[in-house]
């Protein structure tokens, strides 16, 4: 067993908060062109928007801690 270092504890913090910001931006951008395609508009329709892109990255958020606990400690991917 490894001993885990505050770099490691960096890096892992890095690499979650990498993927859990780009997992918000793609939900979102992904919600808004599905908005052009349905044909929503307004303020409210936005604001959903976000709030799914904030579900996804909660969702990416808690598959970034599963990661570390089965796969590389070190690492937010499944990959190992």
């Amino acid at each position: 067993m490894t001993t885990e270092t505050h770099d490691d504890r960096i890096t892992f913090a890095r690499d979650a908060a990498e993927r859990v910001i780009v997992t918000f931006i793609e939900a979102f951008l992904a919600a808004l062109v599905a908005s052009h395609a349905f044909n929503l508009t307004g303020l409210q329709d936005a604001a959903n928007m976000a709030w799914v892109a904030a579900l996804a990255s909660g969702v990416s958020l808690v598959k970034v801690f599963i990661a570390k606990f089965l796969g590389d400690p070190e690492s937010a991917s499944l990959a190992q």
